[in-house]
């Protein structure tokens, strides 16, 4: 009897936690269906469309860039590298995290090789021991009396890869402050650039980046190069082309010579030009003189530090505005105008050359180039890489003076 009881009591026991727990069930499924619930939104990818388009490198990636005077990489000539001698060197660098450092190698720098007594220029490594001598040259030119920064990929771009990727980005827009003629009959060359607002197709910016300039020197060129990084930079971030971007990589992979794939370069553009803003650009000083041109360490010991942090590019600092100019004199003058104005500078190494008219390159926000160009006097804006880690640089033109109206 005892026993029945306690089994009784057991199973009304059971039976009531059964049936709380089908109407708790009950209620939390009722409440569901009768009051709204709130769903987590996923995160939103604010990245902009080209940095969407791969996976950015796994580490800090250089490339050693050669841009060749050949139209095709096997283009041939009696005591000339194939795709024809170097004109253009650029080390790119692209880190994980995203940002593009540039720096210009002048053609024109001179380096002794080991077992040699004369000094020969970077231009001729190529033909001496092809990319490979170059970029082991270039890695101890960076590293110094430390680890060689030897580029981890190489891409040598002749003439005709160059205009067809223009095209296919479908040109160029850039403001060209002056006109550019120049014609050898001998070598087939005829160049007539108009100055003004335009969208330059792959033969313009061919030839732009051959001009010279009235000084007849590479600086001519390399200023060039400065002008033209934004704006393709811009192009290639278009979100009209970045899914055409690809295939155009595609395409550019078959004709240069690289050890880069196409599913790294892809990477490295995204990466790199995924956000306009932390593009930077540099030069290597050379030293002042006739004859052979060694690196000015002096000068190049901060840009050369800057190098040798794989972070890569942290962007532009704010406020910040470097300058630099042909003429010592005007370029402490126009510091000196700038920050009496309140602004911020660095001062450049002294320029190889100066464009005609002062030019004051910005990012995204003019706001500071236009505060810039008010303190001069002058300057025309338009959108560039930075430099030092400048928001603004400024090139100040052949012809700029202190305004005789105006007290700094």
């Amino acid at each position: 009897m005892d026993a029945s009881r306690r089994w009784s009591r057991r199973l009304r026991i059971a039976w009531r936690l059964g049936a709380a727990a089908i109407g708790v069930g009950l209620g939390l499924q009722l409440g569901h269906w009768l009051v709204p619930q709130r769903r987590l939104a996923a995160p939103e990818d604010r990245r902009s469309p080209l940095a969407r388009l791969a996976d950015p490198p796994g580490r800090p990636l250089s490339v050693l860039m050669l841009g060749v005077d050949g139209e095709r990489r096997d283009d041939r000539r009696a005591g000339h590298p194939a795709g024809g001698d170097t004109q253009v060197l650029l080390l790119a660098r692209v880190a994980p995290q995203g940002g593009l450092d540039l720096l210009q190698l002048p053609v024109e720098l001179t380096v002794t090789l080991p077992g040699q007594r004369t000094p020969v220029p970077l231009a001729d490594l190529r033909r001496l021991g092809g990319v490979a001598l170059t970029a082991d040259v270039i890695g101890q030119l960076l590293g110094g009396e430390g680890t060689p920064l030897t580029p981890d990929r190489y891409l040598v771009l002749p003439r005709r890869a160059l205009r067809e990727l223009v095209d296919g980005l479908g040109g160029v827009p850039l403001d060209l402050e002056t006109t550019m003629k120049y014609r050898d009959k001998a070598g087939g060359l005829t160049i007539d650039l108009q100055a003004g607002r335009q969208s330059l197709d792959g033969r313009q910016v061919e030839h732009l980046l051959r001009f010279r300039g009235p000084d007849k020197g590479e600086g001519g060129r390399r200023l060039h190069q400065q002008l033209l990084v934004q704006p393709v930079a811009e192009r290639l971030g278009d979100a009209g082309l970045v899914s055409r971007l690809p295939g155009l990589l595609d395409r550019l992979q078959r004709q240069v010579d690289t050890n880069l794939s196409a599913a790294e370069m892809l990477s490295l553009v995204a990466a790199g030009l995924g956000d306009p803003q932390r593009l930077r650009i540099d030069r290597l000083p050379l030293e002042a003189g006739p004859g052979a041109r060694p690196l000015d360490t002096q000068r190049a010991e901060a840009l050369l530090d800057h190098w040798r942090r794989p972070e890569g590019s942290g962007g532009r600092r704010l406020g910040l505005v470097a300058v630099d100019g042909t003429d010592a004199e005007a370029v402490d003058a126009a510091v000196q105008r700038l920050e009496v104005a309140g602004l911020q500078t660095v001062v450049l190494p002294p320029a190889e050359t100066a464009p005609a008219a002062t030019v004051i390159l910005h990012g995204s926000d003019n706001r500071v180039a236009a505060a810039v160009r008010q303190a001069l006097g002058q300057g025309g804006l338009q959108a560039g890489p930075g430099s030092a880690d400048a928001e603004v640089v400024v090139h100040l033109g052949r012809s700029w003076r202190p305004p005789v109206n105006q007290r700094p």
